[in-house]
């Protein structure tokens, strides 16, 4: 299960803003952790139809 910690940043690309949110990267099939913005972009991978919150780790993912 993944937590942010203070010094976390985001492991999106090349980004270097402070981790905000937990989601779920279907492109990686792995839970990451990122900047606000990035988690967003994160979210919408592949179009999902609907976005929901795990019930296990509470990462943010996009469902089909």
């Amino acid at each position: 299960m993944r937590a942010i910690k203070d010094c976390d940043k985001c492991e999106y690309e090349d980004c270097e803003r402070d981790s905000k949110e937990i989601v779920y990267s279907r492109m990686l099939e792995k839970v990451i952790i990122c900047c606000e913005g990035h988690a967003d972009v994160v979210e919408d991978e592949g179009h999902p139809e609907y976005n929901d919150q795990c019930k296990n780790c509470g990462c943010r993912q996009g469902v089909n």
